[in-house]
């Protein structure tokens, strides 16, 4: 979805969740190394998501 989004030209910063660190981790590197700077990724569940 960022990746489409960006090829279309708009603006959006997505956060994803998952309640495994590692893949959290894992995830956020990947943003990082792609250079998708308004894609973060957090540990937790959407129940408990506060923006």
């Amino acid at each position: 979805m960022y990746h489409y989004l960006r090829v279309h030209k708009r603006e959006a910063q997505i956060v994803g969740l998952d309640l495994k660190a590692d893949v959290v981790a894992q995830c956020n590197r990947i943003a990082r190394d792609l250079r998708y700077n308004d894609l973060t990724f957090s540990v937790g569940d959407i129940e408990g998501y506060d923006a």
